[in-house]
């Protein structure tokens, strides 16, 4: 009796973990508070929402909404992209994945390339392939 109750307790234990992992669950609080450190620097407004989930009990993915200066140019900002990244999987071994999104109101922006047309700011509209602007 006594080992049946021990064995439907691990079950019940593994049932949950794996449930867990089966429809992917979210990184502690504590990990995505550290992230959005990692995330701060110059050049940065604002980090928006952060999302992680496990793909396995050591692999984490996440997902970072951020919010860039407009005085940037997309050098600056892959520049920046580039250093969050190099943080992140430095710090967080675990976080075998880092995806930066800019939020819709930065893409739509209409401020649309420069006058010289050779750099565009951060939330501009680039020119489609045919040439319209």
């Amino acid at each position: 009796m006594i080992i049946g109750l021990l064995i439907a307790v691990v079950a019940l234990f593994l049932a949950c973990e794996a449930k867990g992992l089966l429809i992917g669950e979210a990184a502690d609080s504590a990990l995505v508070l550290r992230l959005r450190r990692a995330a701060t620097r110059p050049g940065v407004m604002g980090i928006g929402e952060i999302m992680t989930i496990h793909n396995t009990p050591e692999q984490t993915v996440a997902a970072l909404n951020v919010v860039f200066e407009n005085r940037l140019t997309a050098g600056d900002v892959e520049r920046i992209v580039v250093e969050i990244e190099q943080v992140v999987q430095a710090e967080f071994p675990s976080v075998t994945r880092v995806n930066i999104y800019v939020p819709k109101r930065m893409r739509a922006s209409s401020s649309g390339p420069s006058a010289d047309g050779s750099r565009c700011r951060v939330g501009c509209l680039y020119p489609s392939a045919r040439g319209e602007p």
